[in-house]
């Protein structure tokens, strides 16, 4: 806040209606010592009396968020003493007074599920808080900018779990300006009140724009009243400006590999709910990556559904697949000289977890290797070898995005100025390759649910994956997974002493995926557990 107390209506030492009169009125010439801070010197007041002032202020664009928000009124504020004097101390008295909210839109961001330009059904968020409480033909604008343009967002919008819902005869329309052809979305209330609050809007079926943008775009926020006359509206809270994610060029190829049931535990891949599970992700690059050598690192980020949790510090959890030191194996992001995992024992710390996936012995072809791939059969695509001088540095985890850091090829000091953007044809380019398929696990939390949003995306290097499909939780059919008593016989404690009176319960499950047995031969049996019959293997 900054007080303007000077000219004809900067201050009035009255408050009509409050003060007593005339004979309350502060009789003073008022002045700002800093922007935010007003005197009034020389004032005389009588004990018992409530008087009051006017002044014009300047309202910030927002809250306050280094301070407290409030107002602080001191009598006598410039004496250092708090001493008794006579029968008085210097400085009287002080109170605070809280600020009214400000009426905006504040907390925004936008989250989309992929960035890749063109992606259909991707998943798009507005997430805000809102101030005032919106009437009939009152509403949200969404506005984007000339790098969202032809965005499209189809009515009507579900809602966020755990946000605020809108009503539902709330009105909604989405169109684009003709002029600029920028995207406009607007969410309006009719006979039922939209309320201030914490709203997430989420549009599943979204389309991004068909071009990739060399800059990322923004969309402001705000609520106004008579949206129906849009652009002719009437501002009720300020509007915010809110970045939105780079749309970028589609990478040829990306996904997840999905091992059957023989395979998984090998790559330590576990799909029971809550447990620590090693994700294998694969991609293809549409061109080799360019950067200026002044930008030191290029980020490969990954957005899981809705329930996943990375660790916070997530460095030991991600490697790469490839061929280090001579052996095939594992790089940790931790080794800077890509030493190969010794043993089936040394494991990745992962997050929150004391038995974290253990890793294949050194000399263990990688997951879809060419080495590898014909005894498996569920890969999409040959991984290649990656880059030794590309190995990850950091990743850091935001819930369920995490991001994860590795050296940008042209900034190495080793490399000959121009030679991953093929300006100097005298080096041998040592990066990732256009057409080739690289990939590299991570741990991740599983959700102790089946997730609501079921599909993931990646960003690599400047490129972007479409949305693809997650894994099936390794679970029971909550409907079909009962314990059922087989006799309605009323049981004692005493039937506890002679096993011949103990009542059977028959047990009903119905699990989610096929349950892979031991590895025996078609012709031997196997049992459940000791004292059954035999069931075929």
């Amino acid at each position: 806040y900054e007080f303007e107390a000077g000219g004809f209506d900067g201050f009035s030492g009255e408050v009509p209606g409050v003060t007593c009169g005339m004979e309350c009125t502060l009789l003073t010439e008022p002045y700002v010592l800093m922007k935010n801070e007003l005197i009034l010197p020389n004032l005389v007041v009588r004990a018992g009396t409530e008087y009051g002032f006017q002044v014009r202020v300047r309202v910030p664009d927002r809250a306050p968020t280094r301070s407290t928000n409030a107002f602080f009124l001191e009598l006598a504020y410039d004496s250092n003493s708090t001493s008794w004097i006579g029968r008085q101390t210097p400085r009287l008295q002080a109170g605070m007074l809280a600020a009214p909210p400000l009426r905006l839109v504040y907390d925004a961001r936008i989250y989309s599920l992929s960035n890749a330009a063109f992606a259909r059904q991707n998943t798009i968020e507005f997430h805000f808080k809102s101030t005032s409480d919106l009437q009939k033909h009152d509403g949200f604008v969404f506005s984007g900018d000339v790098y969202t343009k032809l965005t499209v967002l189809e009515c009507y919008p579900g809602t966020v779990p755990g946000t605020d819902p809108l009503p539902d005869d709330s009105y909604c329309s989405s169109f684009a300006t003709s002029q600029a052809g920028t995207p406009v979305l607007i969410l309006s209330a009719m006979d039922t009140p939209i309320l201030r609050g914490r709203y997430g809007i989420r549009f599943p079926a979204a389309i991004n724009p068909p071009q990739a943008m060399d800059r990322p775009g923004s969309w402001e926020i705000g609520t106004y009243r008579n949206v129906h006359t849009y652009p002719l509206m009437e501002v009720l809270d300020q509007a915010t400006t809110v970045p939105a994610q780079q749309v970028l060029p589609e990478l040829t190829a990306a996904g997840m590999l999905h091992p059957d049931g023989w395979a998984a535990a090998g790559v330590g891949k576990d799909d029971r709910p809550g447990a620590v599970n090693r994700l294998t992700f694969y991609f293809k690059m549409r061109a080799r990556p360019h950067f200026p050598p002044a930008q030191q690192e290029v980020s490969v980020a990954i957005r899981a559904p809705v329930g996943f949790r990375f660790a916070e510090n997530c460095t030991d959890d991600v490697r790469s697949l490839g061929n280090f030191t001579g052996g095939a194996g594992y790089l940790s992001p931790a080794d800077p000289a890509a030493m190969v995992i010794a043993n089936a024992s040394e494991a990745a710390s992962t997050p929150d977890s004391s038995t974290p996936p253990v890793l294949p012995p050194a000399g263990t072809p990688w997951p879809c290797s060419e080495a590898s791939q014909a005894e498996q059969p569920w890969c999409p695509e040959t991984i290649a070898s990656w880059p030794v001088k590309l190995r990850f540095t950091s990743c850091r985890g935001f819930g369920e995005t995490a991001l994860v850091s590795m050296p940008n090829y042209a900034s190495l000091p080793e490399e000959p100025v121009g030679c991953g953007s093929g300006a100097n044809p005298n080096c041998t380019y040592l990066g990732f390759e256009a057409g080739v398929t690289y990939g590299f696990q991570i741990a991740v939390i599983n959700p102790v649910e089946t997730a609501r949003t079921a599909r993931w995306a990646m960003d690599v290097a400047g490129e972007a994956s479409l949305p693809f499909t997650t894994f099936e939780l390794r679970t029971f059919a909550v409907e079909s997974s009962v314990l059922r008593a087989v006799s309605a016989v009323k049981a004692s404690y005493d039937d506890a002493a002679d096993p011949s009176r103990l009542r059977p319960v028959s047990v009903f499950f119905m699990p989610s995926l096929p349950v892979t047995g031991p590895r025996a031969p078609d012709a031997e049996l196997r049992r459940l557990q000791e004292d059954t019959a035999p069931v075929s293997a």
